[in-house]
């Protein structure tokens, strides 16, 4: 049965990571549609803002905005979007302030791409 269609925006600094996430979800999920993506926190909510998609995926260490405040941000103003925090960071710690506000999951950069895609949903 194929995964429901999603609008998604991306947010993470590093060019290379949007473009792999980017081509691995087309791959995978081609009915979702990758309504933006951003390089930065601030950028990443206006395009949240201004598109209303159904599922944000960001990175932690996000310029001017980190994910973390990125995601509370997102829980406060738009509860009904969905949030996936990717990082290189998951350690205990890490793992309880992405709960803590709110994010749906944390996944590993370090899975396997198909791995990722499947945390996504």
């Amino acid at each position: 049965m194929p995964s429901p269609a999603l609008r998604v925006v991306i947010a993470d600094q590093h060019e290379f990571a949007r473009i792999g996430l980017i081509s691995v979800i087309r791959r995978e999920r081609p009915n979702w549609i990758i309504a933006g993506e951003a390089s930065d926190g601030a950028s990443a909510m206006q395009l949240i803002r201004s598109l209303r998609p159904d599922l944000v995926i960001t990175e932690l260490g996000l310029p001017d905005i980190d994910g973390i405040t990125l995601v509370q941000t997102l829980r406060r103003e738009m509860p009904e979007i969905r949030s996936v925090v990717l990082t290189i960071h998951t350690e205990s710690q890490v793992a309880k302030a992405v709960r803590r506000v709110g994010a749906a999951a944390l996944i590993s950069k370090h899975e396997h791409p198909v791995r990722i895609v499947e945390g996504l949903e």
